[in-house]
């Protein structure tokens, strides 16, 4: 076309339409410039082969043409309007100048501006060849659909996929916050392992699984590798936090009485709510029934507590829980800001740290195998692992199930199982844990070496995730994922991985696996704030990310009941990631506080709640799994307590002496409905009668928040949780609750 500025007088002869009107970027690479592609360029003259951008020349409006097909072009496309020049032109040349300069400066808008496909259907990418190159089993449906049409999107199309599903949905779909103790009459609620992992999967898993340990030598193995040496109190002292302030607390109800934790201390949850339930005996319009609070806090130090998890495939009345609390005071040799190297990316300097294994009493209550705490055996420290590598970064117990072989272990001492942890040298390191029976004493042992350890090269892992009884993942600081097999590691006495390749950019925050029904799925998210779902039957060619986030989340877990992944982003929302719609996250309800950053997140194998804990020190619960049955079903939360710690006025500062501040319990939160039906209202009445311009944000004491919560696996205590503290207190807590119908 010549310059527009110029006057030039055209022919009237029949004039052909430019074949483009735009600059395709892509164009000369025919690797990606497929003749189906979506993104294809419009072009004036289309032929035959794509039906889905067809130009009606015999429409007149454009109105009609886009209710006929909300995919094709109207009749504001370039050939239409070719065509009315043509007609309309006559003698007038610059009538058709005007018309194609038009059409130039506005075909950008009309393919920006192409409207949405409204059937669902896959999106497949093909080369001129016809190879794939890419394809996504289903559309981002952002209306709302029928029902059966959402979960085949979400769940498949498969019964062995629906049928679960729909178990699951009945049995805890009454559960709105917290679970359940027992199922009632018609089957609701109560603590059953996933309808996904069928019971004939349980068998093969407790035979098969474990053979490489009982019946190859494995147990053998690692027993003749691994080394450990007793010590005695005052030389496990420098292993354990050195730092042991009291600390002052107010529990309790209305009027809360001030108690004070030495180190090592503990409290029954129940005395504080004694003297209420007296008093409501007394009155004459109180109730004389006052439920029983099953539960302790317990005080492990000044220091925050670093991560906690409970002991698996524990079927008696003992349970145990470990718990790893950041090491402080004058053996803490890690400064800060005078590392040669970043400290989240380089081996730190070997220091002492310990690992503490606490043991509570369960009792039955019920004929249906329903267990609480037993209030009358207190807490004791079985063991305390101590080690010379570091901080413990975290660790997990093996969580596969196994058989109560209790007939074959040895007399003098209990198996707790396999412990796999992280520690600030950056190794990964698997420990076969047991202690002696002796319930009043302490037993100390110092871990000398163990059977399997490794570290990546010029890095430091990060995160752990069992995916079998042998196979260990983990992530590291350059985005690499590293699967271990440690049965044939400790045969060969070889840390070589399996599989080590690149699965971020950047440093991997938290990973998780999708057992135990798809234990081939992992989970990782990273600091370029993308959540990746890979697939590790082919992990070049199956994997996903979902939508960005404006920070990397440290919440992540898989959540069985709805077989999606469940996390926590800065907004802060709770959403969920279906597998098959992993692209497009569904939120499921925003947190009460005031911008609190959610620093912990778990999810359990036995029922569908989950907790969350926020910077402000309160643990919501909620059940996620209601959301998947659509937008419009109402969900819930509840706090299970408030934690707040304060150290700021003069009188805080002289109530908690060495502590530097008091802490404050707050129970009994009623249940809540999480958002409501016109956000619009809600959000104009929290809006601030003052506009400062911008949102703002609240920074709480570092010491309230919640930084670790955990579970218990076992079945027959489903219901007990517990949560570490910024402030090093610790509370388990049977929170299941005893109803029915």
């Amino acid at each position: 076309m010549a310059d527009s500025d110029t006057p030039i007088r055209r022919s009237h002869r029949a004039r052909q339409p430019n074949k483009k009107y735009s600059i395709d970027a892509f164009e000369g690479i025919e690797g990606l410039a497929g003749s189906e592609s979506e993104d294809e360029v419009l072009e004036d003259a289309p032929s035959d082969d794509d039906a889905e951008f067809n130009i009606d020349h015999d429409s007149e409006l454009p109105g009609e043409a886009e209710a006929e097909d909300s995919n094709s072009v109207d009749e504001g496309s370039a050939g239409s309007i070719s065509e009315k020049s043509k007609e309309e032109g006559g003698d007038d040349d610059e009538s058709v100048i005007g018309s194609e300069i038009e059409v130039a400066q506005g075909i950008g808008d009309q393919a920006l501006k192409k409207k949405k496909p409204q059937k669902l259907r896959a999106h497949v990418r093909e080369n001129k060849d016809g190879i794939t190159l890419y394809t996504r089993g289903t559309d981002d449906f952002q209306k709302s659909i029928a029902k059966g049409a959402r979960l085949q999107h979400s769940l498949g199309q498969d019964p062995d996929d629906i049928i679960p599903y729909v178990l699951s949905r009945d049995k805890w779909n009454n559960d709105t916050t917290l679970p359940s103790r027992y199922a009632s009459e018609t089957g609701n609620g109560g603590m059953r392992r996933s309808f996904f992992h069928t019971e004939e999967m349980q068998n093969q898993e407790m035979d098969e699984g474990w053979q490489w340990y009982y019946d190859q030598q494995g147990e053998d193995t690692i027993r003749e590798k691994q080394s450990l040496s007793s010590l005695d109190q005052e030389e496990a002292k420098r292993y354990m936090t050195f730092e042991s302030p009291a600390q002052t607390l107010f529990i309790g109800p209305k009027n809360q009485i001030m108690q004070i934790l030495q180190l090592g201390d503990y409290l029954d949850i129940s005395k504080p709510w004694q003297s209420e339930a007296t008093s409501a005996v007394d009155s004459e319009t109180a109730s004389p029934k006052v439920s029983e609070r099953r539960g302790w806090v317990m005080n492990l130090g000044s220091k925050k507590v670093q991560c906690l998890d409970w002991v698996s495939n524990r079927q008696g009345h003992t349970q145990y829980l470990a718990v790893a609390v950041e090491k402080g005071g004058r053996y803490a040799d890690n400064k800060p800001f005078e590392a040669a190297n970043a400290p989240a990316f380089a081996p730190q300097p070997p220091t002492p740290a310990s690992l503490h294994i606490w043991s509570f009493e369960a009792t039955s209550i019920s004929e249906n195998g329903s267990w609480t705490m037993n209030s009358t055996f207190t807490p004791r420290m079985r063991l305390v692992l101590c080690t010379d590598w570091g901080d413990i970064r975290t660790f997990k117990w093996c969580p596969m199930p196994d058989r109560d072989r209790s007939e074959s272990a040895q007399q003098s001492a209990t198996r707790l199982g396999l412990m796999a942890g992280i520690w600030a040298d950056g190794f990964l390191r698997v420990i076969d844990v047991s202690h002696t029976a002796s319930k009043d004493e302490t037993q100390y042992l110092h871990v000398n070496s163990v059977a399997f350890e490794a570290r990546p090269p010029s890095s430091v892992f990060t995160a752990l995730a069992w995916l079998s009884t042998f196979d260990i993942a983990a992530s590291t600081a350059q985005g690499f994922v590293a699967i271990f097999n440690i049965a044939d590691c400790i045969k060969t006495s070889s840390s070589r991985p399996w599989f080590f390749k690149p699965i971020s950019e950047t440093y991997i925050i938290n990973i998780a696996s999708g057992y135990p029904s798809r234990p081939y799925l992992l989970f990782t998210t990273s600091m370029s704030g993308h959540l990746r779902m890979t697939d590790l039957r082919a992990p070049e060619s199956d994997s996903v990310e979902s939508s960005r986030s404006r920070l990397g989340t440290p919440t992540l877990a898989w959540h069985e009941t709805s077989q999606s992944l469940i996390t926590c982003d800065d907004s802060p929302f709770i959403r969920s990631l279906p597998i098959r719609h992993f692209f497009a996250s569904t939120a499921h309800m925003k947190l009460p506080a005031m911008a609190p950053l959610p620093h912990c997140l778990v999810t359990s194998p036995v029922h569908a709640s989950v907790l969350v804990g926020l910077a402000d020190g309160s643990v919501i619960a909620t059940n996620p799994l209601r959301r998947t049955q659509g937008p419009r079903t109402q969900l819930f939360l509840q706090k299970w307590f408030q934690h707040e710690f304060s150290g700021s006025t003069p009188r805080a500062r002289e109530l908690g002496g060495e502590a530097g501040g008091v802490v404050r319990f707050s129970d009994g939160f009623k249940v809540e409905v999480a958002g409501t039906k016109e956000p619009k209202k809600e959000a104009e009445k929290k809006k601030p009668k003052v506009d400062l311009g911008f949102t703002p944000l609240t920074v709480y004491e570092e010491k309230s928040c919640i930084t670790a919560l955990a579970w218990n696996p076992n079945l027959h205590c489903g219901g007990w949780a517990a949560a570490g503290m910024g402030s090093g207190l610790l509370r388990v807590e049977d929170i299941a609750l005893d109803r029915s119908g």
